[in-house]
């Protein structure tokens, strides 16, 4: 996408999920949360993180990998992310990406996704690991990335009361934390400014190999999509839903890519941008007309609508 709308200002309540808000805000009623933080604070976890990242990953800067920093640098601009953040590349043989540090403030991204990622994709990534900055989601997300070994000393020091409501605290955490992605997939978007790139980075981090990615069918994936939510409608395997991520850090990604679809077909992304748009849409062979099952442009090259999957025939 040539023409991104640098969106000045934007505030993250313009774009958090409203399930993320609702979790913190139970999570923060917990009196454990103010304990975890204390101890988070206690061992100086924000000065090892840094220390570790200087000590073995490459940071990039722009007398490093300055192709990346400049990328870095757009996508900052664009969700106008203010503060100082640091872009580290880690080597690592996953499809990974993660923010640490709350003084020191830092992204870091593994070579295998680097290698595997288009720069549209890149684009979505980082925008979505700034948007847990802007939405400073970073304290509580390095507590439950390091929960285990807190609850650990906690127990200790109270005679094992940590471990008593380490269970109930932990749950309410890994939910919020994984309601708190689908805000920052809807931040990564709007870095993008790109749904295509959106979608294709799930379906990478599903698995998908590179050399199959082009004979990805997105209206199978959104027949997939519709037939978990029919069966997570259902009571019980709403159940085995919730249980089968009760300690994961991230929502399945079948959810994500649903969330974020339902927030671009109700219009809510192109409302966001709007706000900050000063010139209309471009004119040309990039938008040639509208999809006629979501109404939205529909984009040259694609033999299916990039925002809801539908199928149609090429245009030349």
């Amino acid at each position: 996408m040539k023409d991104r709308v640098l969106l000045r200002g934007l505030q993250s309540e313009q774009y958090e999920h409203p399930v993320d808000r609702e979790a913190l805000n139970t999570l923060k009623k917990m009196p454990a949360l103010g304990l975890a933080v204390s101890k988070i604070n206690e061992i100086g976890l924000d000065e090892i993180l840094h220390l570790h990242s200087l000590a073995n990953k490459i940071r990039v800067s722009s007398a490093q990998f300055m192709e990346l920093n400049g990328l870095f640098c757009e996508v900052k601009d664009t969700l106008s992310v203010q503060c100082d953040v640091e872009l580290y590349v880690e080597q690592a043989f996953s499809l990974n990406a993660y923010t640490t540090g709350v003084v020191h403030r830092q992204v870091t991204i593994t070579t295998e996704l680097i290698s595997a990622l288009e720069e549209s994709e890149l684009r979505f990534v980082i925008g979505h690991e700034l948007g847990h900055i802007k939405s400073e989601h970073v304290l509580y997300h390095q507590i439950g990335r390091y929960l285990p070994s807190i609850l650990s000393i906690v127990g200790e020091m109270t005679l094992g009361l940590g471990r008593l409501i380490g269970t109930g605290f932990q749950v309410a955490l890994f939910d919020w934390i994984r309601k708190s992605e689908l805000s920052a997939d809807r931040a990564g978007l709007l870095a993008c400014q790109d749904p295509f790139a959106a979608y294709s980075t799930f379906c990478k981090l599903a698995g998908v190999p590179p050399e199959w990615f082009t004979r990805v069918n997105m209206e199978a994936i959104e027949r997939q999509v519709a037939e978990y939510e029919r069966l997570t409608g259902e009571a019980r395997t709403k159940f085995y839903g919730y249980f089968g991520q009760m300690f994961n850090t991230h929502p399945w990604l079948i959810i994500r890519f649903n969330e974020l679809s339902k927030w671009i077909r109700d219009g809510s992304y192109e409302r966001v941008v709007s706000e900050f748009r000063s010139v209309e849409v471009p004119t040309g062979n990039e938008v040639l007309s509208n999809c006629p099952i979501c109404n939205q442009p529909r984009s040259s090259g694609f033999t299916f609508c990039i925002f809801c999957g539908h199928n149609f025939e090429r245009i030349q």
